[in-house]
């Protein structure tokens, strides 16, 4: 009779989703406050506030994806299904990552250019 493996793909792809969350999350607000002073030069007190805003929306919105992900709806029965749950449920997570990270360099990147804008009429 084959062993259910899910509770073992459960127990690898949640901290491994947590911890690139939070690793990444934490490069971006470190990285990030640079970015925030560039498009908030008049107001030196909005950076912080924002930049910590922006992670924990980061946190809430990335961490809730790991946690909606993990739902396997059908058992794993062998290792090579969970490598291959594992592997797609990671790089769902890591591209999920990356394109929020270039939507909010967007609406940032159009932020500036407004502020900009404003500045020189």
């Amino acid at each position: 009779m084959n062993t259910d493996l899910t509770i073992l793909a459960y127990s690898i792809y949640l901290p491994i989703g947590v911890f690139v969350t939070y690793w990444v999350g934490k490069s971006l607000y470190k990285n990030g406050r640079l970015y925030l002073q560039q498009i908030f030069q008049q107001n030196e007190k909005l950076i912080d506030p924002i930049n910590k805003l922006l992670l924990t929306g980061y946190y809430l919105l990335n961490v809730g994806y790991v946690f909606v992900l993990m739902v396997q709806q059908l058992p794993i029965y062998t290792y090579h299904q969970l490598i291959e749950v594992l592997s797609s449920r990671v790089g769902i997570i890591l591209i999920s990552l990356g394109c929020i990270h270039f939507f909010n360099l967007s609406v940032l990147y159009f932020i500036n250019r407004k502020n900009q804008t404003i500045q020189h009429t």
